[in-house]
């Protein structure tokens, strides 16, 4: 999937199994913006449903560190981590 259309199923969906099935096919890509998507799709679930993320967001970071350091990813996990922290219901 492109990011664009991980990020459309993370804000329209209305089924958290479908974001969640979408994250996790496309959390290993090596493909940085896949990756970034995959973050922001993460905050959207969270800030929608009440779900634990903390899983998907162990998967991500472990994928993110392959990239090294990374701005671009960087910015899409503290957008994730912040969306967390602020709408988690757990």
């Amino acid at each position: 999937m492109t990011p664009s259309e991980i990020v459309g199923v993370s804000l329209y969906s209305e089924v958290p199994k479908e974001i969640i099935d979408v994250i996790e096919r496309n959390i290993s890509q090596r493909d940085e913006d896949v990756i970034a998507a995959c973050a922001h799709a993460i905050g959207h679930l969270v800030r929608r449903f009440p779900f634990d993320v903390s899983s998907l967001r162990d998967k991500l970071i472990q994928q993110a560190k392959k990239f090294g350091k990374s701005d671009f990813l960087s910015a899409a996990i503290l957008d994730m981590d912040n969306d967390i922290t602020h709408f988690s219901r757990n």
